[in-house]
């Protein structure tokens, strides 16, 4: 009625007020209104349409709706038939939890099987996959203008239920400016490090802010994030692969007085 009518405009003319505040307004299918600082559109690869032509009964699918594929990327239905890049499922490779590698549809995972495939067709490589990198997830891409480096199962991948309990996470924040910094509260979380403001050469005027966050299993590391020039991939790399356990260390492995790069390689 009425009533309703004019309190509903006075609602949607009260959201608009409130959404100008923000830098973008996130409009939902509900028609709600919400203030957001930034809006971050992200689309995924569906395997499924690109191979959709070939016969399943031929060509198994995997649960990705890709071709499923051996570690050497041969169809499992025909191994004179090779599949590669986006159309491919890697679900033997990913599946093996020896390893910190798993299929991720990016274009350098593209690249690598594609060569790969066509060493083993030539017969050049094998299983083994010598002079490939199938032990460890890499990727290196830009997010908001800084270098992001994303190291083997950083956000917990080929991980159950089961091994909750063993999964430990540290994480440290580095700051270009003490304006941009958090404020200290007084209390320092144990898990957490935060610097690069008081004492440092950091130049105000060229953002060198930084966040690492690492991933360990059973006090061994397993993955990592990192943001901005950290200068940590090698170091980091080097850890993953080689297993060794940071059990001693805690919290203070990533702490920014401490120059891992020295102390592990």
């Amino acid at each position: 009625g009425k009533y309703g009518t004019e309190t509903e405009t006075e609602t949607e003319a009260e959201t608009e007020t409130e959404t100008e505040k923000w830098p973008a307004v996130a409009v939902l299918s509900d028609g709600r209104r919400l203030g957001v600082d930034v809006i971050v559109a992200a689309t995924g690869v569906d395997a499924s349409v690109r191979v959709d032509w070939l016969p399943t009964e031929h060509f198994p699918r995997g649960k990705d709706g890709g071709i499923a594929v051996t570690e050497t990327f041969q169809s499992i239905g025909d191994p004179c038939v090779f599949a590669a890049g986006d159309a491919a499922s890697a679900e033997t490779r990913t599946a093996d939890t020896s390893t910190h590698w798993f299929q991720m549809r990016t274009w350098s995972q593209a690249r690598s099987s594609g060569t790969y495939v066509a060493r083993v067709m030539v017969g050049d490589a094998d299983s083994e996959a010598f002079g490939f990198n199938y032990e460890l997830f890499t990727h290196t891409t830009i997010f908001f203008g800084k270098k992001c480096v994303l190291l083997g199962r950083y956000n917990g991948q080929k991980f159950g239920e089961e091994d909750a309990g063993d999964l430990k996470s540290y994480a440290r924040s580095t700051f270009s400016d003490e304006s941009d910094s958090p404020k200290d509260s007084g209390e320092v979380e144990p898990d957490v490090f935060r610097g690069g403001a008081a004492g440092s050469n950091q130049s105000k005027s060229t953002d060198t802010s930084t966040f690492v966050r690492v991933l360990l299993h059973k006090n061994k590391m397993v993955g990592a994030v990192l943001l901005g020039n950290t200068d940590l991939e090698e170091t980091f790399e080097n850890l993953i692969l080689d297993q060794i356990d940071l059990a001693r260390f805690g919290a203070s492995l990533l702490d920014p007085e401490v120059d891992l790069e020295d102390y592990f390689d």
